[in-house]
């Protein structure tokens, strides 16, 4: 693959040619050289460049200018196709008019038209004795919708289940998380001094004042000072430091 400067802005207008025929914008790149494993990303990524729709835009603009598409010109077909009259494809008579006497109106709605000629006799005998004309008409119902839609008579309601009360879970949601960590800061503060003085209790040094400790069955009680019986091992204060759910009183 050509990766110049010549070569991508070459691969950019090979596919901005290609993609104006289907609107396809994976086949596009394949057909303008990238590789057919990344073409729908490459696709992808041509379209969001502004140089790139900017060229399709105008491709496409050039194009409804050539052919007068137009809103207008849209609107008004549609109106034929919901608007037109049956009588007017028969004489008074009942038998069919011939295509040129159809008002063109009325000729717009017709998407489908079938000829047969009948014969009577046989042999040297058989000779023509007349047609047979079918004609299939447009849906109004169709066009009928489109009309109304762009009047907004018609909307779409788009049901979604499994959101009832949704947005109220969320809220209730966000309310515990709100109040645990609430909770939790409260926690800290209160075992933050109990932390400090079990500290000062594992140290090698007495105690200058009466600290509270902690006995095996992890009730609190006030240290004997003189005796340094009732003070906590290192032990005991590893695992009571290393806690996060007992909080003292």
């Amino acid at each position: 693959m050509d990766r110049s400067k010549g070569g991508v802005h070459q691969r950019r207008t090979r596919f901005v040619k290609e993609y104006l025929l289907d609107q396809n914008a994976t086949r596009a790149a394949v057909a303008a050289g990238y590789s057919e494993k990344t073409a729908s990303v490459q696709g992808h990524q041509l379209l969001s460049k502004p140089d790139i729709r900017q060229a399709i835009d105008a491709a496409n603009a050039e194009v409804n200018s050539k052919l007068d598409l137009t809103v207008q010109r849209v609107k008004e077909e549609i109106f034929r196709l919901c608007f037109y009259d049956p009588a007017v494809f028969f004489n008074e008579n009942g038998s069919p008019k011939a295509m040129h006497e159809i008002p063109e109106d009325a000729r717009r709605a017709i998407v489908g038209f079938e000829t047969a000629e009948l014969f009577e006799g046989t042999g040297q005998d058989r000779g023509l004795a007349g047609y047979i004309k079918k004609f299939k008409l447009a849906s109004k119902d169709r066009a009928l919708e489109l009309a109304a839609r762009h009047l907004k008579m018609l909307t779409d309601r788009v049901e979604v289940s499994g959101l009832v009360g949704l947005a109220e879970r969320l809220n209730k949601a966000r309310k515990r998380a709100a109040e645990y960590k609430l909770e939790q800061g409260k926690r800290e503060l209160e075992r933050a001094p109990v932390n400090d003085a079990l500290r000062n209790c594992c140290s090698s040094e007495a105690p200058s004042s009466p600290l509270i400790a902690f006995n095996s069955t992890t009730n609190f009680s006030l240290p004997n000072r003189t005796t340094r019986s009732g003070y906590p091992s290192p032990t005991q204060c590893s695992l009571y430091l290393s806690s996060t759910t007992f909080c003292p009183s």
